[in-house]
This record gives structure tokens, C-alpha cells and sequence, in this order.
């Protein structure tokens, strides 16, 4: 998946065991998206800038522990990160872009997310494309 039209860089699907390498700098970051592809049924999209992973977001389709999402047209957005150094350039703006490409892919015709009260970058991308938090932490 091509980058935005201001970020240069590529997006990429893995699996959350196989996407989680990137740390951005923050001991443990590596385990929350494996944490949250437990179940096995999401995927990790990430973003690369020459070959280096500079941000991330999960896709976690309904499955019977959701935590949010109820019916199988729903999924959760889960996890967007992009390092501090990497952002203001384009790369969230790409993964969120990549991710909802990904859920109507899967059939999903509702995204959900679930944010804090810190995460008001996230949210900020979340609404410009158009999708709104179903719950705050």
C-alpha cells in the first residue's frame, strides 16, 4: 500500500507476532500488539520509511472476545503509534487510510476505536478520516 500524497513512505500487513518489532523507543511497545493479537484474527499494518518500521496500527475483526466491536460487520482499530521524531509527516495519516482500506476489505462496514484521554493526536486522525471513538479508557 503507497504512502499519503505528503509521506513518501510504504504501509505494509503482517501478522501482530511477525509486525511488532518496532519499539519507537519505548521499552515493552513491541508486546502491545502481539498482547492484542492474541486471538490470532488481527493484523498489523505498519509504516516504513527506508526500510525502517516508523509507526503502526492494528485491525482486529470481530471475533467472540472482542472487546468493543458486537456483530461481525465491526472491527477495532487498535494500537496507532508512530514515533516521535517520524510524526507531523504523513505517517498516521497514511495507517488510518490503510487500515479502513483493510477493514472493507474484511467486510467490515463499522470501525470502532477505543482511545485514552492522551491520545488526542489519534483521535484528532481517527475524526479527519471520518471515524469516531465508541469509548474512552
Amino acid at each position: 500500500m503507497p504512502g499519503s500524497a505528503s509521506w513518501p513512505g510504504s504501509v505494509s500487513c503482517g501478522s501482530p507476532h511477525t509486525g511488532a518489532r518496532a519499539a519507537f523507543g519505548k521499552p515493552g511497545y513491541a508486546e502491545v500488539p502481539r498482547g492484542l493479537g492474541i486471538f490470532g484474527t488481527g493484523e498489523v499494518l505498519v509504516a516504513e520509511d527506508n526500510r525502517r518500521i516508523i509507526g503502526t496500527v492494528m485491525l482486529e475483526p470481530f471475533h467472540r472476545f472482542s472487546e468493543i466491536a458486537r456483530n461481525p460487520g465491526e472491527a477495532e482499530v487498535r494500537a496507532l503509534a508512530v514515533a516521535p521524531h517520524e510524526q507531523r509527516r504523513g505517517a498516521g495519516r497514511a495507517l488510518v487510510a490503510a487500515v479502513i482500506e483493510r477493514a472493507a476489505v474484511r467486510g467490515a462496514y463499522r470501525l470502532l476505536v477505543s482511545t485514552q484521554a492522551a491520545m488526542t493526536t489519534a483521535e484528532h486522525l481517527y475524526r479527519l478520516a471520518g471515524v469516531h471513538p465508541a469509548a474512552r479508557a
